[in-house]
């Protein structure tokens, strides 16, 4: 069996989707090879990273008070798209994350010099540049808001003892407009495929009965 199909039968494993020959074929592998339940519970280990990661970030998102527009946008959002969201959250691993992360087509042009913001003056750092994109969405309605707390996701102390490196996640909440939306699923081989979402129009307008 070729390294790929090992890690099919690993991917359906940490899904949840693993069937009893699935099973038999791991368990044949990892008799011949015990290197197998290593990858197995790297992947698992893996697979809780990332669901910790994804649960604490949309943990922050949901603690922010929103303005009352956006409030109301995101409440409407929630009505057509919370079934699905349902559904998701009964998938597992990377199927879920698969679908946390939403691909677009976008409308740009392919190629080309970007459009050029109006700063108002030099960028002088990353975080001045950061600024002023956050700025200037706010202005073009592209950028909503941006969350007042980051998500942490790795410390590393500093070999002088003198503080540590961070890594974590830094949450703009954004709004664009597309042609088209994806999910990434995959074949009968195992391979990525792109799978078109269609979101139904739901109204929220409720008509009292006479």
């Amino acid at each position: 069996m070729s390294e790929g199909e090992l890690d099919i039968l690993i991917t359906r494993v940490v899904d949840g989707r693993a069937s009893h020959e699935d099973w038999r074929r791991l368990e044949a592998l990892a008799g011949q090879d015990a290197g197998v339940w290593r990858d197995l519970a790297q992947a698992q280990r893996d697979d809780q990273i990332l669901r910790r990661a994804v649960g604490m970030a949309v943990g922050v998102a949901a603690s922010v008070e929103l303005p009352a527009p956006v409030a109301h946008e995101a409440h409407r959002a929630r009505f057509q798209v919370g079934e699905r969201t349902r559904r998701v959250a009964m998938w597992g691993g990377w199927a879920a994350a698969a679908l946390v992360t939403l691909a677009f087509v976008s409308k740009q042009p392919p190629g080309g010099t970007p459009q050029q913001a109006n700063t108002g003056g030099p960028i002088l750092s990353a975080a001045d540049a950061l600024s002023k994109y956050i700025a200037q969405g706010q202005r073009e309605g592209r950028v909503i808001n941006e969350m007042p707390d980051k998500v942490l996701v790795n410390t590393q102390p500093l070999a002088d003892g003198q503080g540590y490196d961070v890594v974590y996640f830094r949450l703009i909440m954004e709004r664009d407009r597309v042609p088209d939306l994806y999910r990434f699923s995959s074949d009968e081989l195992g391979q990525p495929v792109p799978v078109r979402v269609v979101i139904p129009q739901i109204s929220t307008n409720v008509t009292n009965p006479l």
